[in-house]
């Protein structure tokens, strides 16, 4: 249940975190995995660990991109799973302070860099494939300083949508995971990072933070054969913070 063998996987930001689980778990059930992060010795880390190759390479760089997945669909006859998951979170920004340059910086890797994917990998997959992009619980609503990263995962979700309309008469599903604050090596670099742990994981209902190896079981499941029909979705991985107020919150309010 669940297996991958003989299928090929592109993995982007595979380097670490939620890439890098991606990667492991889907070469774990039996697919050839080519982990692409812009930092390539981190990617080659990740490939030792799952048999598969690591590729240095910017998602924001069309004509890279581009290369890359011409090179994996020639030598591997094509790709069958491809999972857009690098992306960046800077400071903290309000609206009033934010430049255009801080946006677009988020907007670069973000959003283009799922859209370079599906350009340039989703026209190189074999029918019936899937994809997953990874987008955010900022991806769903809004939270105080994060406009431009909001802004970036908002987009994704709609690339995930258009994206399954235009490739599911290939038989191709698209879905987005939204998860909530993970605890990757991300996090920890992020200025706000540990304000942010703090405040999601005190309102969500179920309590705490996700880790990288939780999302990696969502997307194995989303681009397996055993998901046949689920496409076009954005899906909260967030311990119910989506769900409503958490009975911690309600009661610190009463107290």
């Amino acid at each position: 249940m669940f297996g991958l063998d003989g299928k090929t996987a592109v993995v982007t930001g595979a380097g670490s975190g939620i890439g890098r689980a991606c990667a492991v778990r889907m070469a774990q059930a039996g697919a050839f995995v080519i982990g692409l992060d812009l930092d390539e010795a981190s990617a080659v880390e990740t490939a030792q660990m799952t048999g598969g190759l690591g590729v240095g390479v910017d998602v924001s760089d069309s004509d890279a991109m581009e290369e890359v997945f011409a090179d994996v669909a020639s030598s591997r006859g094509g790709i069958d799973v491809l999972v857009n998951n690098a992306g960046i979170a800077l400071d903290l920004v309000a609206i009033a302070d934010t430049e255009p340059e801080h946006l677009m910086r988020h907007l670069e890797v973000n959003t283009l860099g799922v859209l370079n994917g599906l350009r340039h990998g989703g026209s190189r997959m074999n029918d019936g494939g899937a994809v997953v992009n990874t987008s955010s619980v900022l991806g769903v609503f809004g939270v105080p300083g994060y406009a431009s990263y909001a802004t970036s995962k908002f987009g994704v979700i709609g690339l995930t949508k258009v994206a399954a309309v235009e490739l599911g008469p290939r038989g191709i599903r698209v879905n987005a995971v939204c998860p909530t604050t993970v605890d990757t090596p991300m996090l920890y670099s992020f200025p706000a990072g540990a304000q942010e742990a703090e405040v999601f994981g005190d309102a969500a209902t179920l309590g705490g933070i996700v880790d990288a190896d939780q999302v990696a079981a969502l997307v194995h499941f989303l681009v397996a054969d055993d998901c046949p029909v689920l496409s076009g979705l954005a899906i909260p991985i967030d311990k119910g913070i989506t769900a409503g107020v958490s009975q911690t919150r309600w009661d610190r309010g009463a107290s």
